[in-house]
């Protein structure tokens, strides 16, 4: 498969002092491997990351846990686990 049709010539830049992007700047990613990491990371950075406004039900242990966006676990249950909240 190709690359892009179109190369962008100049960097997104979202505005960096509206409040939405200062709460998704301050906004710390755990609980996730690197490769997790970097795509939520990328979300953050071109203005899709969408934060989550109630909690999520964790697929382990089916109650309203997930505070996190992106996650299907709940901390506990991925600390129990040893393994990443996303994948």
């Amino acid at each position: 498969k190709s690359g892009q049709k179109y190369q962008n010539t100049v960097a997104f830049t979202p505005n960096k002092y509206s409040p939405v992007a200062l709460k998704r700047a301050a906004t710390v990613i755990k609980g996730v491997c690197s490769k997790c990491w970097e795509q939520i990371e990328w979300k953050k950075q071109f203005n899709k990351y969408k934060p989550l406004t109630q909690p999520k039900t964790c697929t382990q242990c089916k109650q309203r846990k997930v505070v996190d966006a992106y996650h299907v676990l709940c901390k506990d249950c991925a600390a129990d686990r040893k393994v990443c909240a996303k994948c």
